[in-house]
């Protein structure tokens, strides 16, 4: 069989659309849906901040990975079904495949943070990166700081300088979508800035690693949703909240309620250490 015809079939796996074939060694290529798809990579099975949008055939999908993979020090591929369009990277961080997710819940986390960034909460308290890449050739300052904006959260700002034109002249400001719990800047181990954010999607787990990564942080905010999903845990586990399905009463398994417990267990870590108050008796009725 053919390198095009063998593409061409990874590629079919990948976009999960059925594919006609005509004659021994002969296809016909599918029409792809047009709707715009979010990919996210997981490293070691487990979700990894960087993501792709493409729409259309993968093509562009596997062309964005692979040169991402190989710039995490990719050099062997792994083949197996059980990745999307057969294909992973062995890289620095572990091994690297793509899954699709959408945005609600495609999953944003920490990682490898070396150094948090306090205090960078408008554009004359930014952080300003001096010797910054623009374009193949030029080089530019950038700068960075976070939005909050009551009833959407939080965002990532950076505005980049124009070294085509004489003198220090600004570009006009991107944003990240808002987060709605928390927000904060941080370097990497390659000195390179992030954005590490806790949405109303995001795991107990996560919130909690954000919590432990960023000491310093105003966890005001932190601290109210992390009691609000614990009482929401409590009342769960204990019947007072049930949820209802065509008007009918759902009463929670012995399973759902050990997931509502464990959950809670988490919440109740996490508003101690955000310093915000809740009745005592939630952990003695949940026995924790």
């Amino acid at each position: 069989m053919s390198r095009e015809l063998v593409a061409f079939q990874d590629a079919l796996i990948a976009d999960s659309v059925a594919t006609r074939f005509i004659e021994a060694g002969r296809w016909e290529k599918p029409k792809s849906p047009k709707e715009v798809g979010l990919y996210q990579v997981f490293i070691d099975g487990k979700p990894y901040n960087k993501t792709f949008k493409v729409s259309g055939p993968l093509g562009p999908l596997w062309k964005q990975f692979n040169t991402w993979a190989k710039s995490k020090g990719a050099e062997k591929r792994v083949e197996d079904t059980k990745y999307l369009g057969y294909m992973a990277w062995e890289t620095d961080l572990g091994l690297a495949e793509v899954r699709a997710v959408t945005e609600k819940t495609a999953s944003i986390v920490v990682a490898s943070v070396k150094e948090p960034l306090y205090g960078h909460d408008s554009m004359n308290d930014a952080y300003v990166v001096d010797d910054y890449p623009y374009g193949f050739r030029l080089r530019c300052k950038i700068r960075y700081w976070v939005e909050y904006v009551p009833k959407k959260g939080y965002r990532m700002v950076s505005q980049t300088t124009n070294p085509k034109v004489e003198g220090e002249r600004w570009n006009k400001p991107k944003a990240t979508t808002y987060a709605g719990v928390a927000g904060c800047l941080y370097l990497d181990s390659q000195d390179q800035v992030h954005f590490a954010v806790v949405t109303p999607y995001s795991t107990p787990e996560q919130c909690l690693e954000f919590a432990n990564d960023f000491p310093k942080y105003d966890f005001k905010l932190l601290g109210k949703w992390a009691t609000m999903k614990l009482e929401l845990c409590y009342k769960l586990f204990t019947g007072k909240s049930k949820f209802t399905v065509n008007d009918v009463t759902q009463e929670p398994s012995d399973s759902e309620k050990g997931r509502y417990r464990a959950e809670a267990e988490i919440w109740s870590k996490l508003a101690k250490k955000c310093h915000a108050n809740y009745p005592d008796f939630i952990d003695t009725e949940l026995g924790l």
